[in-house]
């Protein structure tokens, strides 16, 4: 049972990661300070990936504070590579500090389209899929509202990067679930393939495929450092990732 619960969550999550000017944008050389967690009981945190009721009222609110002034100003006032913190941070506080919850509602909070098309070769678009129960005007505010400006080659235009973040926190969400960056690695190749060949709008892009990575190395730290930060894994190096993650994975393997 098990086994066939992960097996529908990764197939909805790669179905979901499928739809998916000038430098990255960083103010001050810190990261700046994150809002404390809470001290939640371990027990009530468990039960938090267990109430559908409270996933989906978690999502609603993590999309509204993705829309408000509070965030806007912290994109302002610190960056969005930093305001990707951000994000985490709430997303871990209103899943009672469950980090399979709240990688979870963030990859849905940052999902950048509001529906998806399934396209056959011969026929073009034949089936399009709601991907949010958001208001045109709600959607279009979050939409807004998302990071846009991570990478260096970031490209010019309102959209920027934003779509990054749903394949970012995605293959996050995939990794620490499985506990294996292999396994997130195959569900987002797969993903790119079928996204250039079924998907309306879709194409095979590696900028894609580095977020992916990015997401997975970011939920190994995670699984060692509660306190790991998307921004580091955004601004390091990449020969430093590289070296980071197998570090990581040797430490795994030691007995």
């Amino acid at each position: 049972m098990r086994v066939w619960c992960r097996g529908a969550v990764c197939a909805a999550i790669a179905m979901l990661m499928s739809v998916a000017a000038g430098r990255a944008q960083v103010t001050g050389e810190r990261p700046p300070p994150l809002p404390p967690r809470a001290e939640v009981p371990g027990v009530i945190s468990a039960l938090a990936p267990l109430l559908l009721p409270k996933i989906l009222q978690d999502d609603y609110l993590l999309r509204d504070y993705l829309r408000s002034e509070e965030f806007a100003s912290v994109r302002r006032r610190f960056g969005d590579v930093y305001a990707v913190d951000f994000i985490y941070a709430e997303a871990e506080r209103l899943s009672w500090n469950n980090t399979y919850e709240a990688l979870l509602i963030a990859f849905l909070a940052v999902m950048d389209h509001s529906k998806v098309g399934v396209r056959l070769p011969a026929l073009g678009p034949i089936l399009w899929f709601p991907l949010t129960s958001e208001f045109g005007d709600d959607c279009e505010q979050r939409l807004r509202g998302l990071p846009r400006r991570l990478y260096a080659d970031t490209p010019r235009g309102i959209a920027g990067d934003r779509d990054k973040l749903q394949h970012f926190f995605g293959s996050a969400f995939l990794t620490y679930l499985f506990d294996s960056a292999e396994a997130a690695d195959r569900v987002g190749n797969s993903v790119e393939w079928w996204e250039d060949l079924l998907i309306v709008g879709g194409v095979s892009d590696p900028r894609d495929v580095r977020a992916n990575r990015q997401g997975q190395e970011w939920a190994l730290r995670l699984r060692e450092d509660a306190d790991a930060r998307p921004s580091a894994v955004f601004m390091a190096p990449l020969q430093e990732r590289r070296e980071n993650q197998e570090s990581i994975r040797e430490g795994a393997e030691a007995p």
